[in-house]
């Protein structure tokens, strides 16, 4: 086999290989029930890097009184009340807004979020919010 022939064969099996790791939709597999889900790992970079940007929910300048900088703040809730009900993801004002079933869908201005990514912030929900 050429050298190139070796090369594009490794090329696709490394695309093979990323596939098989992520749904029929090119998302990342959902996490299932049983697995415990990390807020520091799981949850927080997710909430940083897409809601916190443009300034919208940082400490400080964020809208509606709601920051999704840390636990704390995520808990503490909004202008509004509590984003987050511990024990009930689906009914939790953060996945209402995530999934766009609760008025204007997040993050407004930008793609919405996986719904294998929505759906683990949902389990973490479901598995008691824990500051894990």
């Amino acid at each position: 086999m050429t050298y190139s022939a070796q090369r594009l064969r490794a090329a696709i099996f490394a695309i093979a290989a990323t596939f098989n790791a992520c749904s029929d939709l090119g998302e990342p597999l959902p996490v299932s029930q049983s697995e415990t889900v990390s807020f520091a790992a799981s949850v927080l970079p997710v909430l940083t890097a897409n809601c916190g940007g443009g300034n919208c929910h940082l400490s400080g300048k964020s809208q509606v009184g709601l920051s999704l900088e840390t636990y704390a703040s995520l808990m503490a809730g909004s202008d509004n009340g509590p984003v987050v009900i511990a024990g009930d993801g689906a009914g939790s004002l953060i996945i209402r807004k995530l999934r766009g079933t609760a008025g204007t869908r997040m993050p407004q201005g930008n793609l919405a979020l996986p719904g294998s990514t929505i759906s683990t912030i949902e389990i973490w929900i479901d598995q008691g919010a824990l500051d894990n």
